[in-house]
């Protein structure tokens, strides 16, 4: 018996552990709606013909899996049927509501059902009230008069109270807000898109707030707000954000398309050079600059001037012009002297600009971006300028008619798996007073870049790193790199070079075979220094 009881005592643990498997299933799921509303606005006067929506989403969770959503606009007396997608425990759903689906003013709560047949109880809900409007300018005085921290939700449709292109809207807040446009509708169906092959923004948004090319700006920004699912049309600079003496504004824009801007899409200047008081949020961003205005001033894709951002996933096309001008995708000055890690550009797609990134001063990390000029004349990939230790890391420079990277200033860049190459002119050039980290120990750090196939337009030759300042030869003998290609190597390998003026070889051409250079002799040119491969 004593040993029965024993065995009974050492199991209980596991008993008790498994006594639910295969048992039933009485726990109810739980939902929730993403950034509930406080306001939702009506666009009436919509132009295009087709009913407006707004477009409402969140999540559902259970310890099995989620079979319905279900979502009330009146505190629970009916229940409207939601889209539930996704597999697992864990699943988003979304509803498109028309203006007869909701109530003026009410409640709006949600309710998740699992596959055992269990109901979520639903919770005490977010009150809402709704504005339906027909008239240009009715959209300012929403956001002029919310309230701090509210959540405007805008139906689908354009024209009517979304503003045109021959009147100026302005949307100013001078408290927090987060303003979400309606979804997505059809695929954008631009060139920009498909010969970019970028998939970030892969929908047009459905919500189209216009104003005219002449205007100031579209969003006048004096406190934080958030941007999602729009579509900016007109203006001079459209999101233009300033600081204000003794406060910190968090700017962010999400999976929103800009066109048809007159200046700069976004514009971020502090006025108090308090760096960090102004801090700009960029995720999923198409910006097309192909109707910009004339060439004599600057103008592009995003300006950053003493400000902190974080810019991620995001195509900005057709920055034409003037080259004299900083007509570039990204114009930064902000930062310091160090590479920091709390600045970055990731994911980018930057294509047909006259400069696809411009740093003026700063050190921010730049990731896995591709920077594609297909030959625009004279157009640089990265134009580094005045100082600073920026760090760029698995980008692809390529198709500039200039240089794939200028380093001016006291610039001290440094470069780590990146690839540049097939550029008009020369692939790294540098005519400042620093000198480019293109590979120092350990190799985890700098290095393993790949210089291919920059052809200089004074000569015949294929010019990887050229400097009329700086001793070219320290910049190759400083790591491990990939130069040259297999695609048109030759049996003569110094048409490979480099261009060093101010170096003891004096104003003339040095080949890569050089014993001085490190690379090895003979009729290959593509090595890596020192090795075959790179760590």
């Amino acid at each position: 018996m004593r040993k029965v009881v024993l065995t009974l005592a050492l199991m209980l643990p596991f008993l008790m552990l498994f006594s639910g498997c295969g048992g039933e299933d009485l726990s109810a799921p739980s939902s929730t709606l993403t950034d509930a509303p406080d306001t939702l606005f009506y666009n009436s006067g919509n132009s295009d013909g087709t009913s407006t929506r707004v477009r409402f989403s969140g999540t559902a969770t259970d310890n099995f899996s989620i079979d319905a959503v279900q979502i009330s606009f009146n505190a629970g007396s009916t229940w409207k049927d939601a889209t539930v997608s996704g597999t697992g425990s864990s699943k988003t759903w979304v509803y498109l509501a028309t203006e007869s689906k909701t109530s003026a003013a009410s409640t709006i709560r949600t309710k998740a059902q699992d596959m055992a047949g269990n109901w979520e109880t639903a919770g005490a809900g977010t009150a809402y009230t709704k504005t339906s409007s027909s008239v240009i300018g009715s959209l300012e005085s929403i956001v002029t008069s919310a309230t701090a921290d509210d959540v405007i939700y805008l139906s689908s449709g354009t024209g009517g109270a979304y503003g045109d292109s021959s009147t100026a809207t302005v949307l100013a807040n001078s408290v927090d807000l987060i303003i979400m446009g309606s979804g997505y509708g059809l695929a954008v169906t631009s060139t920009l898109i498909t010969n970019a092959g970028f998939s970030a923004v892969a929908a047009t948004p459905m919500t189209s707030i216009a104003t005219s090319q002449s205007a100031s700006y579209l969003f006048s920004i004096g406190a934080d707000l958030t941007l999602k699912n729009i579509r900016v049309s007109g203006a001079v600079k459209a999101v233009n954000v300033h600081s204000v003496s003794g406060t910190t504004v968090t700017v962010t824009v999400e999976d929103t398309v800009f066109e048809n801007q007159n200046n700069w899409a976004i514009f971020a200047t502090n006025m108090t050079g308090n760096f960090g008081s102004v801090n700009i949020i960029v995720n999923g961003v198409m910006i097309d600059a192909e109707n910009q205005g004339g060439d004599s001033t600057d103008r592009g894709g995003i300006y950053l001037d003493k400000v902190k951002y974080t810019l991620d996933d995001t195509l900005i096309a057709n920055v034409t012009g003037a080259s004299s001008f900083k007509r570039t995708a990204i114009y930064a000055n902000s930062g310091g002297s160090t590479s920091d890690t709390s600045i970055t550009i990731s994911g980018c797609y930057l294509v047909n600009n006259v400069h696809g990134i411009w740093i003026d001063n700063g050190s921010p990390v730049v990731t896995s971006c591709v920077i594609r000029n297909d030959g625009l004349t004279i157009s640089n990939g990265v134009n580094l300028s005045t100082a600073g230790t920026p760090r760029f890391n698995s980008n692809t420079i390529s198709g500039s008619s200039n240089y794939g990277v200028r380093v001016g200033g006291s610039m001290t860049p440094i470069f780590y798996r990146n690839i540049i190459g097939a550029n008009g002119s020369v692939g790294v050039w540098v005519d400042g007073t620093g000198e480019p980290d293109l590979g120092t120990f350990p190799f985890d750090d700098s290095g393993c870049n790949r210089i291919t196939n920059s052809a200089f337009q004074y000569d015949t030759e294929y010019v990887l790193v050229a400097s009329p300042t700086t001793e070219s030869a320290d910049i190759f003998n400083a790591g491990k790199n990939f130069w040259g290609s297999s695609t048109y190597a030759p049996t003569d390998p110094d048409i490979y070079r480099i261009w060093d003026k101010k170096d003891s070889i004096g104003d003339s051409w040095a080949d890569l075979s050089g014993t001085g250079l490190g690379l090895g002799s003979g009729a290959t040119p593509v090595l890596w220094n020192g090795t075959a491969t790179c760590p």
